[in-house]
C-alpha cells in the first residue's frame, strides 16, 4: 500500500489570533528521534500548506474552518465542539498543529473535540472527501462517563465524512464517554497514538481501510473492547510497534463487531516508515537522523 501523497496548492491559511504551541514527544522515544520526527512532520505540512499561520492562542468555543485550512498552536475549552471542520469549495486538506483541547462542556448528549462534518443530504459523498492532518494534539475533553447514547454521545475525535485520517503524536485521554477515535474516514494513519482512560470504545472503524496504528499505545482501566469494527470480515488493521493494554496484540475479547467475526489485523514485522508505506508527514527519520 503507498500511501496518496496528493497535495493542495500552496497557499497560506488562515487562523484566528495568536499563541501557545503544545510540544509533545513519542512516548518512548529518544528526545532527538522524537525531534526529528517533529521536523519532518512540520516540514510536510509547510511544503504543503505554505507558511505556516500565526499560532492561535487560547480560545474559547467552537472554531469553525473550512477546507483549505491549516490551524495551529491554540488551547481551547469550554466548548460543545472544539473544532468542526466542513469541505470548502477550493480543496479538502486541513491540518490542525499544536493544539490543546479541553475541558469541554455539552448542554445536550452530543459534543467532540474535533469534529470533521458528515457531508449535506445532497451532497455526492465522492465529492465531499476531507483529508485531516493531525500533528501534536492534545485532547482531554473530560466527558462525563459513558451512560448511552441518548445521555453521553460524546467522543475526542469523531471524523464524520469520506476521506483520510492522518495523525502523529496525537495523545487523547479523560475521554470518558462514547469514543476517543470516532473514524469514518476510508483511510486512517497513525504515529505516535497514545489513547488512555474509560469510555465504551476507544477506536471505532467505520470503513474498511486499510488501517494503520504504527508506535502507538492503547489502554483502559477495564475489560471493554479496545478496537471495534463496522465490519469484521472487510476491514483490515495493520500494526507496528504498538501496545493494547501493554500487549504487542490484539485479542479477540478486546475487539468488538457490529457485524462479521474475523478482522484481518496484520502485524507488520518491518516498519511501515522505512518502506515508504505510509503517508510522508508520518515517516520521522532513518535510525540516527
Amino acid at each position: 500500500m503507498q500511501a496518496d501523497t496528493g497535495r493542495p496548492p500552496r497557499r497560506g491559511a488562515t487562523a484566528t489570533a495568536a499563541a501557545l504551541v503544545v510540544a509533545l514527544q513519542a512516548t518512548g522515544a529518544p528526545a532527538e528521534t522524537s525531534a526529528c520526527a517533529d521536523r519532518v512532520a512540520e516540514d510536510w505540512l509547510e511544503e504543503t500548506f505554505g507558511a505556516p499561520p500565526p499560532e492561535a492562542g487560547t480560545l474559547t468555543g467552537r472554531q469553525r474552518l473550512e477546507t483549505p485550512v491549516w490551524l495551529r498552536g491554540a488551547e481551547i475549552s469550554q466548548a460543545k465542539y472544539a473544532v468542526t471542520v466542513r469541505r470548502g469549495e477550493d480543496g479538502e486538506h486541513v491540518a490542525l498543529s499544536g493544539l490543546r483541547i479541553g475541558p469541554l462542556a455539552s448542554r445536550d448528549a452530543y459534543g467532540a473535540g474535533i469534529r470533521v462534518e458528515a457531508p449535506d443530504d445532497d451532497a455526492d459523498w465522492g465529492d465531499s472527501v476531507v483529508r485531516l492532518f493531525l500533528h501534536d494534539i492534545v485532547i482531554a475533553p473530560e466527558w462525563p462517563d459513558w451512560r448511552s447514547y441518548g445521555e453521553t454521545n460524546y467522543d475526542a475525535v469523531d471524523f464524520a465524512a469520506p476521506g483520510e485520517l492522518y495523525g502523529h503524536a496525537v495523545r487523547i485521554s479523560d475521554w470518558n464517554a462514547d469514543a476517543a477515535l470516532d473514524i469514518k474516514a476510508d483511510r486512517s494513519q497513525f504515529v505516535g497514538l497514545e489513547v488512555s482512560g474509560p469510555g465504551n470504545r476507544p477506536i471505532r472503524y467505520w470503513r474498511s481501510g486499510p488501517h494503520d496504528l504504527v508506535a502507538s499505545s492503547l489502554s483502559r482501566p477495564d475489560d471493554g473492547p479496545l478496537v471495534w469494527f463496522a465490519d469484521c470480515d472487510a476491514v483490515t488493521l495493520r500494526v507496528h510497534d504498538t501496545e493494547f493494554n501493554g500487549a504487542p496484540r490484539l485479542s479477540p475479547d478486546r475487539v468488538s463487531c457490529e457485524r462479521g467475526e474475523d478482522p484481518e489485523i496484520v502485524y507488520l514485522s518491518e516498519d511501515p516508515r522505512r518502506t515508504g508505506e505510509i503517508h510522508p508527514m508520518l515517516r520521522g527519520c532513518p535510525s540516527g537522523g
